[in-house]
């Protein structure tokens, strides 16, 4: 990696960083907490909420009335050690108001405690819960498709890829399966950020090489089986390469995949969730049918 290449992604994450804290207060607790949308004039409120973990929960938005709607569980984003499920909530709100049921995921941070391997399989179990409760809301528990923006699509897309590897200590009876994965602006080569990675592996990729194998969704392109793929990225995003996504789709696509690839130009990395967010929505509507 050269020099270059190096200070860019420094400067990315710490960006990352700086835009989910601007947005939220920093957490500072050393063991998981439960984290939910908090109703206010400036957040939807969710039409139910539901456990994730012992002590993650997931918000669930639908119009009422739904029968055997496609379901879309959604990873927030924040550079894996911040960020925060009530930041997309207003985009979780309008995406069900496409006849989707629309969890609000989460999982733990870096600032939560989080890490390799505790918060993919926060991502797993958050799978699986909405698996078996996706028909009390009006979803259909055969298909679950999988979101995530940011670093939320890189988690996402490791756990969708790895099958049950990640999912063996959660307490819902729902399978981890997907009908499908949509990756929002994913900076799916951790490899390439393994200098800035190494708190989130827990060492760096010299000293826990299996850590960043496992964490890493291109290791199981090889043994998964292929899935409906949506992966969508702005051509003016300043913080997450758009090469990211293409050499991610390339590998999918010499493994024996057919991902759909949306690039939308113009738009940024925050402006997927945020001022071209119905763009973004009905390209997920439209994958979801």
């Amino acid at each position: 990696m050269t020099i270059r290449r190096t200070a860019f992604l420094l400067v990315t994450m710490l960006a990352l960083a700086s835009c989910a804290a601007d947005n939220e207060p920093i957490q500072t607790t050393t063991t998981p907490v439960a984290t939910t949308v908090v109703a206010s004039t400036s957040l939807p409120e969710a039409t139910n909420t539901v456990p994730a973990t012992d002590s993650l929960a997931l918000d669930v938005f639908a119009a009422p009335d739904l029968n055997d709607a496609p379901v879309v569980v959604f990873f927030h984003g924040g550079s894996w050690y911040t960020g925060n499920p009530a930041n997309v909530a207003e985009f979780a709100e309008a995406l069900s108001k496409e006849g989707l049921v629309v969890y609000n995921a989460t999982y733990r941070t870096g600032q939560q405690a989080g890490g390799f391997p505790q918060s993919y399989n926060d991502v797993a179990c958050a799978i699986s819960s909405a698996r078996e409760t996706a028909a009390d809301h009006g979803g259909d528990p055969d298909q679950i498709y999988v979101a995530g923006h940011s670093a939320g699509a890189h988690l996402a897309a490791t756990v969708v890829l790895a099958g049950a590897t990640f999912s063996e200590n959660c307490s819902f009876d729902g399978s981890s399966e997907v009908a499908g994965f949509i990756g929002l602006a994913g900076p799916y080569n951790t490899n390439d950020l393994a200098p800035l990675l190494a708190g989130w592996f827990g060492g760096t990729i010299e000293e826990v090489p299996g850590a960043f194998e496992a964490g890493y969704p291109f290791s199981y392109i090889g043994t998964a089986s292929p899935i409906d793929t949506l992966l969508i990225h702005g051509t003016a995003d300043e913080l997450v390469p758009v090469s990211f996504t293409t050499d991610f789709a390339v590998a999918l696509n010499e493994a024996g995949w057919t991902p759909e690839l949306a690039i939308l130009d113009g738009v940024t990395h925050g402006g997927l969730i945020g001022e071209s967010s119905d763009e973004t929505m009905a390209l997920i509507a439209g994958f979801t049918r």
